[in-house]
């Protein structure tokens, strides 16, 4: 994985929101629509650094260790 200090890479985005479950799943917990996380993952919206991280400690507050 690259160091999420440059969170714009897809493939570290969806592998961090497949830790956490599935699009509906997390889109659910962050309070947005599933699309947001679609387009994010398929490149036809960008991913800030804030939107990597956020997904990130996601992921770790669910209970995977996330290597820093």
């Amino acid at each position: 994985m690259n160091d999420l200090n440059e969170a714009s890479d897809i493939n570290d985005y969806r592998y961090y929101r497949k830790l956490v479950g599935t699009q509906k799943e997390v889109a659910k917990m962050l309070g947005f629509n599933r699309k947001t996380l679609s387009f994010r993952e398929n490149g036809r919206a960008e991913i800030s650094v804030e939107s990597g991280l956020a997904m990130r400690e996601l992921a770790r507050q669910v209970g995977y260790m996330v290597d820093d």
